[in-house]
């Protein structure tokens, strides 16, 4: 088999391999780095419509909009004004049991967890009267992510503060003189959002078997999504 042969059989076999799938499938197409929180994912459904994720170590960046296949030109039309009005109502606490206390020392027992219900070891619970922090009081957390405060009445009206390397901080506002127990479950600090909103991008796109296609970027890297239909 000469060399001319074998040229026009690899090139079938590469236009075969690029060329599998005649369209985009509904459903999620994901590019995961390996070893890393770096995630991008296409979220392609009927009518044309595109959802784009992509998660760093930095930052998420979130867009939506139409999208055009045509001629292996993949163009996307982020729409404006991305909605993004959602607020999470929940308090980062809950009072399992309070109690009147006869002398004027006032017991706080606490429990600190993350989302996963596991406990959070060290972490931080504090209180001062209002700036003055020679009146502070700190305690941490065991290794079941639990701990005591203890303070007197003179401290009602101002705050309790949780705190974790790592998580978002909230407190808890002493109005009374009753002694407490609490559930707290700290979240993990979000990262920044960052909204493609108002723009066209255009990428070459040579799809692969199995409804999966390659994206080449604006520095002639190909990256691999992998289709998923749930």
């Amino acid at each position: 088999m000469n060399q001319k042969v074998l040229l026009i059989l690899f090139i079938l076999l590469f236009y075969h391999q690029f060329s599998f799938a005649q369209k985009l499938e509904p459903g999620k197409y994901v590019y995961d780095y390996p070893y890393t929180d770096y995630t991008r994912i296409y979220n392609f459904k009927n009518d044309s419509i595109f959802e784009f994720y992509e998660r760093t170590d930095i930052d998420i960046t979130i867009g939506k909009g139409k999208y055009i296949l045509k001629d292996s030109i993949l163009t996307l039309l982020y729409e404006s004004n991305y909605d993004n009005n959602k607020i999470d109502p929940d308090l980062c606490y809950k009072i399992t049991k309070e109690y009147f206390t006869y002398s004027d020392t006032i017991i706080f027992s606490f429990k600190i967890t993350d989302n996963n219900n596991d406990p959070l070891v060290g972490a931080v619970v504090s209180l001062y009267k209002g700036n003055d922090l020679t009146s502070r009081i700190i305690t941490k957390t065991n290794d079941k992510g639990k701990t005591k405060l203890k303070f007197d009445k003179s401290y009602n009206g101002n705050v309790i503060n949780f705190t974790y390397v790592g998580y978002e901080s909230c407190g808890y506002l002493i109005s009374d003189s009753l002694s407490k127990a609490f559930e707290i479950r700290l979240k993990q600090l979000q990262l920044p959002v960052l909204y493609i909103s108002n723009k066209t991008l255009r990428f070459v796109l040579r799809f692969d078997e199995n409804n999966n296609f390659f994206i080449r970027d604006e520095w002639n890297h190909w990256s691999h999504f992998i289709y998923r239909n749930k």
